[in-house]
């Protein structure tokens, strides 16, 4: 390479000096060489020589380039040859700029190819001695470049981590300063802009006041307390009201303590949580209910069927007469009491249709209009191809009437009611928030009204029995108590969704099917003769009950068989099964249930006419079809001439 001029010599070393010269100046040049200790630990020594333009490497620099004792870099062209081609550029600028600025210290760090081909990293540390002489030392720190790339892979790994995991993370210092939050805790309390958190004391924030962090954070600072709560509902940035799971640690670092609190929003657990535990306080007060039910009918079936029977046997004009009627009336409001009872418990006896719901509103729709009056405006919104569902028309028919009367009774100014229909499909996303929901395909009934609303904690007790907002005398808190239990009977779901002054919308789901539409017309009661010569077998385990019913079919002329227990009336039907015509049986009994016992005279005796009754029916029982194709059904309390005609419509069959 051509000798530079002076000023050239400055930025570019022209190595082509000879060896010999360097080796004259030996002793004198390394004078300043670094000692045992710096070649043990791999420290080379190089010195440039601006004026000369040369530039001299010691032995242990040599081995740090592994190169041979008989290889030198005295030329440029030789050091550009192992300087990793993206690095040359920089470095040269660097030196440039060293130079330029006669520093007294600067490092430079490279990569370079030694003799096996192997990347390697150096850093070069020198400063400018004067205007002609470099020197400095040199060191390997490939595995130091790697260690701090792979802390780096590691901090960007756990940066992604902590980006991108579902927990809010707070890091608060020793004073109560915010240092740092995450995405997710930036999302859950819907904090803009992201940074405004940064160094704001935590006590300082109304949310975490509402949840009392800053009595635990007090704790954890002072006592070294960890902290593990859920918060009460509060509201975050948004006024969105939350429920936090709160936990806080100490995080110690040199001469520092840190302190992390972890947030998670419970919102929707503690929200399904509610909608379970409120699902089970309505199943165990339809138990309760059922029961009560059950037992009350069994009285009321006495009452009502020995004030009917009187009524039949005596005339207006006696003296009596007007007492009597009076306890059959009362009665009657008694049993209508006890079914819905049984229709909030599902244990009554349904008969379900195929229907069209569009067709069934279009049918209702004048008694609707009826039933709200003038001052408030009847919109009903079907949409067309409507699926059809499975249900008891008549027990469809008094949801949406008591669904109604709710509405205008919430309406005394007037406003606006739309009820409304639509197929929909409830699907994984919807189950999230509905666990207890079915996936599949439903038909939607919406009935909404544009009166005061409620608040959320009526809204909760709203389905149970005797729960009521209404004046006293003025409701029995028994309406929506009955259609839930018709919709839950039907397998379908009801929602309530209000707001105080933005009226209340009533949302039910019923399975949707693909089978053809049945007639609704009711079919007529035979108006046959009520009297009777055949046979009856009665068994019931309520003596009062029992001996109330024989003496009714006897009056009408039929054979009575009574028997306490289904045990002895399978001696007694072996004995009779030839005259016996009939089997009336209570359904639920001790030991052995109408059901079995009607199961076990088929299996030897064919062709038997059987009609149960029962105070209520349980929901296996109806749901899985125990009482048989051959099993009627009359419902507990009936009059005398209710038993009668059924009696009589099933012997004619």
């Amino acid at each position: 390479m051509a000798k530079a001029d002076k000023t050239k010599s400055r930025y570019l070393v022209d190595l082509n000096e000879d060896r010999e010269d360097r080796d004259k100046r030996g002793t004198d040049f390394f004078s300043d060489t670094p000692s045992q200790a710096s070649d043990i630990a791999q420290i080379g020594y190089w010195e440039w020589n601006v004026e000369y333009e040369r530039i001299y490497i010691d032995s242990t620099f040599k081995e740090i380039l592994n190169l041979a004792n008989q290889d030198n870099l005295d030329h440029l062209d030789d050091w550009r040859q192992i300087v990793y081609p993206e690095d040359v550029t920089r470095v040269v600028e660097q030196f440039k700029e060293e130079l330029l600025n006669q520093s007294s210290k600067f490092g430079i760090e490279f990569r370079i190819k030694d003799r096996d081909e192997k990347i390697r990293w150096l850093l070069l540390k020198g400063g400018v001695i004067n205007s002609t002489r470099v020197v400095g030392i040199c060191t390997d720190i490939t595995l130091l470049r790697q260690y701090y790339e792979d802390l780096e892979k590691r901090a960007a790994e756990y940066s992604t981590i902590l980006k991108n995991i579902p927990v809010g993370i707070l890091l608060v210092d020793e004073k109560g300063i915010i240092t740092a939050a995450n995405d997710a805790f930036i999302k859950i309390m819907n904090i803009d802009p992201p940074d405004s958190l940064i160094n704001v004391p935590i006590t300082s924030m109304q949310p975490f006041i509402e949840a009392g962090i800053d009595k635990y954070f007090k704790e954890l600072i002072e006592k070294d307390v960890k902290f593990d709560f859920e918060s009460p509902i509060i509201k975050n940035f948004n006024d969105r009201q939350i429920y936090l799971h709160c936990r806080g640690m100490a995080v110690s670092s040199i001469n520092k303590n840190n302190f992390m609190i972890l947030f998670s929003d419970i919102t929707n657990h503690r929200r399904l949580a509610e909608q379970f535990r409120q699902a089970q306080r309505l199943e165990a007060i339809g138990e309760l209910a059922g029961g009560v039910a059950h037992d009350f009918n069994n009285i009321l079936t006495v009452i009502q069927g020995a004030s009917s029977f009187l009524l039949a046997n005596i005339g207006k004009d006696h003296p009596a007469f007007e007492n009597i009627n009076q306890i059959s009336k009362a009665a009657e409001r008694a049993e209508s009491l006890t079914r819905q009872l049984l229709a909030f418990s599902r244990r009554q006896m349904l008969q379900p249709k195929v229907l069209n719901m569009n067709e069934l509103i279009k049918k209702m729709e004048i008694t609707f209009k009826k039933l709200l009056g003038d001052t408030i405006d009847l919109q009903i919104v079907l949409k067309s191809e409507q699926g059809n569902v499975k249900a008891d028309p008549n027990q469809v028919e008094q949801v949406m009437t008591n669904l109604i009367i709710n509405a205008r009774d919430a309406m005394p100014k007037g406003g606006r009611l739309t009820i409304e229909t639509k197929n929909v499909i409830l699907d994984d996303s919807y189950i999230k928030r509905r666990p207890m929901v079915k996936p599949g395909s439903y038909v939607m009934l919406a009935i909404s009204d544009t009166g005061k609303g409620m608040e959320k904690d009526i809204t909760t007790r709203i389905f149970e029995p005797f729960f009521t907002t209404k004046e006293k005398g003025k409701g029995t808190g028994m309406g929506l108590a009955t259609v839930y239990g018709i919709v839950k009977q039907s397998d379908g779901y009801i929602w309530v969704y209000s707001e105080p002054d933005k009226g209340t919308t009533f949302k039910i789901y019923l399975p949707r099917i693909e089978e053809y539409t049945e007639p609704l017309e009711h079919p007529l009661i035979s108006d046959a003769s009520l009297k009777g010569s055949e046979t009856i077998l009665v068994v019931d385990d309520d003596e009062e009950v029992r001996n109330l019913v024989s003496e009714m079919l006897r009056f009408q002329g039929y054979t009575v068989l009574a028997s306490p227990n289904a045990s002895n009336a399978l001696g007694i039907f072996e004995k009779y099964s030839s005259s016996i015509d009939l089997i009336l049986t209570d359904v639920v009994m001790p030991q052995m249930s109408g059901p079995e016992l009607i199961e076990t005279l088929l299996s030897k005796h064919r062709g038997v006419k059987v009609l149960f009754m029962s105070g209520y029916t349980d929901n296996i029982i109806v749901k899985h079809g125990f009482l048989g194709d051959e099993g009627h059904f009359i419902q507990k309390p009936f009059s005398s001439t209710q038993l009668i005609q059924k009696i009589r419509i099933i012997l004619d069959e």
